[in-house]
C-alpha cells in the first residue's frame, strides 16, 4: 500500500496549535524559528498565544499552516516515518506539498505565502469577505442557492470537498444571506469559516495575477515529479509553469477556468478550478 501525505489549508488553525509536538522534538519550534526570521515577527508565539482573530487573519493564518505542516513533516521523518509516495495539499497545502516533495525550499515558500496572503487580503479588506461549509446539500442545490442570492454581490461555491459539503465564499453580506438560504432549502449544518479572505472566490483574481508573476521569478527544485491535473504522469513544468499553475491552484484553483463538464464529472469530487495538486516524492 502506498503512502501519500495531504497537508491541510486555512481554517485548520487554532491557539495553542503544535505544543504537544513541540515537546516531543525541538525541531517544531525551530522550524518556526526559521519561519519567524523571513516573517520579521514571532510566529510560535503568535501561534500559542494568539489571541484568535490576529492568528485567523489571512497574514498569520498562511505562514503558520505552512510552518505547521513542514515541521510536522520533518519530526515524521526525523523519527524515521517513510517517505510517502505522493504529496498533496488543500489550497495553501499545496505549497506545504511542494517544500516536503523538495520543489521548493523552505524560506522561499514563507516568502511566497507572506505575499499570497497579503495580495489576498488587499483583494478583499477584513471583514468585507467570508466563506462557509454548507452540509447535506447537493452540489447544484449550493450552487442553486449562490445564484438566488447574490443580488449583484458575490457569493459562489469554490470547494466541493466531498457528496454533501460544500463551501462558499464572497463577500460577507452575501455569503450570510447564502447560509440562511441553505438552512431554509434543508441543510443539515452550516458552519462559517474563521478566515478574512474568500479564497478561491472570483474575488481573489486580482490575486492570483500578482502572484503569479512574482512566482514567474521563483527557483523551483529539479527533483520531484509534477502530478498534474490533466495527465497523471505529466513530468513537472519548469519554474515558470510552476509559478503559474500554482497562484491559480492556490487562489481561483487550476488554470483559473471553471470547464463545467469536468466539474460535472462524478468520479472527481475534488473539482478543477478548486481543487489540491499532488508531487511526487523525490526519493519514490
Amino acid at each position: 500500500m502506498s503512502l501519500a501525505f495531504v497537508f491541510p489549508g486555512q481554517g485548520s488553525q487554532s491557539v495553542g496549535m503544535m505544543s504537544a509536538l513541540a515537546q516531543v522534538s525541538p525541531v517544531i519550534e525551530a522550524t518556526f524559528a526559521e519561519a519567524s526570521g523571513v516573517l520579521g515577527y514571532d510566529l510560535w508565539q503568535r501561534c500559542q498565544e494568539g489571541p484568535p482573530e490576529a492568528l485567523n487573519a489571512t497574514e498569520c493564518t498562511q505562514p503558520a499552516m505552512l510552518t505547521a505542516g513542514v515541521a510536522t513533516y520533518r519530526l515524521w521523518r526525523e523519527r524515521g516515518g517513510a517517505v510517502p509516495a505522493l504529496m498533496a495539499g488543500h489550497s495553501l497545502g499545496e505549497f506545504t506539498a511542494l517544500v516536503a516533495a523538495g520543489c521548493l525550499d523552505f524560506r522561499t515558500a514563507v516568502d511566497l505565502v507572506k505575499f499570497r496572503a497579503e495580495a489576498m487580503q488587499s483583494a478583499v479588506p477584513h471583514g468585507e469577505g467570508a466563506m462557509a461549509a454548507i452540509l447535506g446539500l447537493e452540489d447544484m442545490d449550493v450552487e442553486a442557492v449562490c445564484l438566488d442570492v447574490a443580488d449583484g454581490d458575490v457569493v459562489e461555491a469554490v470547494n466541493f470537498n466531498a457528496p454533501g459539503q460544500v463551501v462558499i465564499a464572497g463577500t460577507a453580506a452575501a455569503v450570510e444571506r447564502a447560509i440562511d438560504a441553505a438552512t431554509a432549502k434543508g441543510a443539515r449544518r452550516t458552519l462559517r469559516l474563521p478566515v478574512s479572505v474568500p479564497a478561491h472566490s472570483s474575488l481573489m483574481l486580482p490575486a492570483a495575477e500578482r502572484l503569479r508573476d512574482r512566482l514567474a521569478g521563483t527557483a523551483a527544485g529539479r527533483h520531484g515529479v509534477w502530478r498534474g491535473r490533466q495527465d497523471a504522469h505529466a513530468t513537472r513544468p519548469d519554474p515558470q509553469e510552476l509559478g503559474q499553475a500554482t497562484a491559480y491552484a492556490g487562489l481561483l484553483g487550476g488554470d483559473g477556468t471553471d470547464d463545467d463538464s469536468r466539474r460535472r464529472d462524478p468520479d472527481r469530487r475534488v473539482r478543477p478550478g478548486k481543487d489540491s495538486d499532488g508531487f511526487e516524492s523525490p526519493d519514490r
